[in-house]
């Protein structure tokens, strides 16, 4: 659930790989290279989390169902952010009220 994907969440995760299934294509892995933002504030949650991918298959902004092999299966919205010498980057962002 949602509830779950919290900064500390993939924080613990950062440095690792995510599986990306694209149309026409091998299966893509993507690093999670930073996760930043405050965190909770104001009972409110914000963060974004940084992915690098490689140059030769860039994906295009959308839903994309990544998994990671302890956080499972995630359906996140990836926005391309830059095209680096490593590889292209992507971004997700998260903004939501807490209960």
């Amino acid at each position: 659930m949602i509830e779950n994907l919290s900064k500390e969440a993939f924080a613990a995760h950062a440095q690792t790989d995510f599986q990306i299934w694209v149309e026409d294509a091998p299966v893509l892995s993507l690093k999670l290279v930073e996760v930043s933002g405050p965190g909770v504030e104001n009972g409110q949650e914000r963060f974004a989390l940084l992915f690098q991918g490689p140059l030769e298959t860039p994906l295009g902004q959308g839903m994309q169902q990544l998994k990671h092999e302890q956080m499972g299966t995630l359906d996140l919205f990836l926005v391309p952010v830059s095209r680096e010498r490593d590889g292209m980057c992507y971004e997700a962002v998260f903004n939501r009220l807490l209960k």
